[in-house]
């Protein structure tokens, strides 16, 4: 598991991991929905992300924490971490609001 990793959920949905991978030994590891593109608005707190043919928001404020142990049996469906300045630049803003 790797930062910016995405998993498929249980119910069909789309997150990604959004911690450092310095932080691996932790039993949590925070995440955010990958949701559709019109399902929430179009601002710097939701950059848009493709995977294969389907174009999704990354929800930033509804990142939840995730247990560690159950991604790690898991293999990644694909990696947003070509966005990863976008990411890093919505999780600024939410937190620092910069």
């Amino acid at each position: 598991m790797k930062q910016f990793d995405v998993f498929e959920e249980k119910g069909g949905g789309l997150f990604a991991v959004l911690q450092s991978n310095l932080l691996g030994a932790l039993e949590t590891v925070m995440v955010a929905p990958l949701v559709d593109i019109n399902a929430a608005p179009m601002t710097r707190l939701t950059p848009t992300m493709q995977i294969g043919n389907d174009r999704y928001r990354l929800d930033i404020p509804q990142q939840v924490p995730a247990r560690t142990m159950s991604l790690r049996n898991q293999t990644p469906v694909a990696s947003v971490g070509q966005h990863r300045d976008e990411i890093l630049d919505a999780v600024n803003l939410l937190y620092w609001g910069i």
